[in-house]
This record gives structure tokens, C-alpha cells and sequence, in this order.
């Protein structure tokens, strides 16, 4: 994926690449890049920057080692997408951020299914010796 980052492969490779291999938007290079530092870098179209959100959200606040941002990589860049890139990414995190303070009683990290609450609320109750 990094590789289709960071040359001119046509968006359908990206969009082809990602269907079959999700995961490997969240993979770092050895220098903490994610594909979507590469892609900002480079500079990408809007839609495969979507393609690339799409497969790992956080990665648009993620740091390289270096502590560049994804914004920060497409503010560097001299494409013609860069400046569309960084209104999309800033908009994108204040839209996120916008949906995690509605939701913010949903903690995906730490949510366990029903009946796994029950039990450890059962195992508070005897602990307890309720």
C-alpha cells in the first residue's frame, strides 16, 4: 500500500488493493509513515484519501516518528490536491471529534457484549458478598 502511496498508481489499484487488504492501511514503514502520511505527502485525490479513511479513521491524528501528522505531510506538498487535502483531513478530525463528544458514553475500546457485563457484574455482587 505504500508503494500505491507514494507513485501514481490509478485509484482503482488503491480502491482494489485495500478491499482485499483492509488492514494494511494501519501498517507503519520504519519510520512510523502509515500509507495515509505517504499519500498526503505525495498527494493523493479526495477519493483515495477516502479510501484510505475508510480502512483506519485514526490514522488522520496518527504521528510518524518524527512526529509529522497527516495534515502536516500534505501542507509540505505542492500537488495541486494539497490544499483540498488538508480542508478534507481538518474537517474530517473536527467531524470525528464532533461524533466521539455526541457518543461519548460508547467506548468501542473497552464495550464487551451483554452477557460478559452480566457476569462481571455477577462477580462484583459476590465479591461483595451481595
Amino acid at each position: 500500500i505504500h508503494y500505491a502511496c507514494a507513485h501514481e498508481v490509478p485509484s482503482y489499484i488503491l480502491d482494489l488493493l485495500l478491499r482485499e487488504f483492509p488492514d494494511s492501511a494501519k501498517i507503519g514503514d520504519m519510520n512510523g509513515w502509515l500509507p495515509l502520511h505517504v499519500a498526503c505527502r505525495r498527494g493523493v485525490t479526495l477519493y483515495e484519501l477516502e479510501l484510505l479513511l475508510d480502512c483506519y479513521p485514526q490514522a488522520a491524528e496518527q504521528k510518524t516518528d518524527k512526529g509529522s501528522t497527516p495534515i502536516m505531510c500534505a501542507q509540505k506538498g505542492k500537488s495541486k490536491h494539497h490544499n483540498d487535502m488538508v480542508h478534507y483531513l481538518d474537517d474530517f478530525i473536527r467531524r470525528s471529534k464532533e461524533s466521539k463528544d455526541k457518543f461519548d458514553f460508547l467506548s468501542f475500546d473497552t464495550w464487551e457484549p451483554p452477557q460478559k457485563l452480566t457476569e462481571v457484574r455477577h462477580r462484583n455482587a459476590t465479591a461483595r458478598g451481595a
